[in-house]
């Protein structure tokens, strides 16, 4: 089997879940960009360290053209995405890690 390197992604979140997947995909050869509402200090300090770019608290139209520019889309535990036009759901309260509202499934690459 052969495994395509390269790719591009998006994580959305960089809680604890959001880091241990970056780091990840990074360590495979992939780009990684991350999104979070808030990241803490801490959270910026692993982003530099593992060289990943993290965009704060995108609006609406540059989350879905990061969305739209990357090869799959990691949202962590809590963070769902509108499966047609990229944008973060839980800022709408529709998905806000109080009712049963999944994901949508999106590829990923092993």
């Amino acid at each position: 089997m052969t495994e395509e390197l390269g790719h591009r992604f998006l994580v959305v979140g960089f809680g604890v879940t959001g880091q241990a997947v970056a780091r990840s995909l990074v360590a495979h050869g992939h780009e990684v960009v991350v999104v979070d509402d808030h990241p803490s200090p801490s959270a910026r300090a692993a982003a530099q360290l593992a060289a990943v770019d993290v965009i704060e608290a995108p609006p609406r139209a540059q989350l879905a053209d990061l969305v739209r520019g990357v090869d799959g889309v990691l949202p962590s535990p809590g963070h769902c995405l509108d499966p047609c036009d990229g944008t973060m759901r839980e800022r709408d309260g529709i998905c806000d890690g109080r009712n049963n509202k999944k994901p949508p499934r999106l590829r990923a690459f092993a």
